[in-house]
């Protein structure tokens, strides 16, 4: 999956994830889901996802309707937390420590914590075309997974980890 590219075409598009947090600074497990397979396979450590919005062609739309749609378009990210020996992990509060300063500006990011800390929503939206990019460059996000593994044992307290930095690129073609 080495720097893959992506594509969101008109509306959105869902993409699965798993991961396996461990209490090192060894890689966390980070696997996405391969639709043409059925199975979920191990993104490599150096591995950036790359996502591609576009909107294609559409004559005779206004530009509002236009930048209307482009608002609209969404990639969703649904990373689960699988079950693990090492103890009890959770999302732990947005679920992302953001590494840097991002451009803002060109994209939105969300990240929302569900189903009691397993799952986290990652969705991504009004991509603008950042026009400062050559036309073959995506605009990266970095960040960490946030999560806490959870202790049963009276006394001790929860321990917060951060996985290994993954990253994103998003970047809007322009219409053909």
């Amino acid at each position: 999956m080495q720097n893959e590219v992506m594509s969101v075409e008109l509306n959105s598009k869902s993409f699965l994830f798993r991961l396996s947090p461990t209490g090192t600074s060894e890689q966390w497990g980070l696997k996405y889901y391969d639709p043409d397979t059925g199975e979920y396979k191990l993104a490599s450590q150096d591995a950036q996802l790359n996502v591609e919005f576009e909107l294609g062609d559409l004559p005779g739309i206004s530009d509002n309707a236009r930048r209307a749609l482009i608002s609209k378009q969404q990639a969703v990210f649904i990373v689960e937390m699988e079950e693990c020996t090492s103890g009890d992990w959770r999302f732990w509060q947005n679920g992302i420590s953001l590494s840097s300063e991002q451009d803002a500006q060109d994209y939105n990011l969300t990240a929302e914590v569900q189903s009691s800390g397993k799952t986290l929503v990652l969705t991504i939206d009004n991509v603008l075309r950042n026009t400062a990019l050559p036309g073959d460059m995506f605009d990266t996000i970095d960040f960490r997974f946030v999560a806490v593994r959870l202790n049963n044992s009276a006394g001790q307290l929860n321990e917060i980890f951060y996985s290994q930095d993954p990253r994103v690129g998003v970047r809007r073609n322009k219409p053909g």
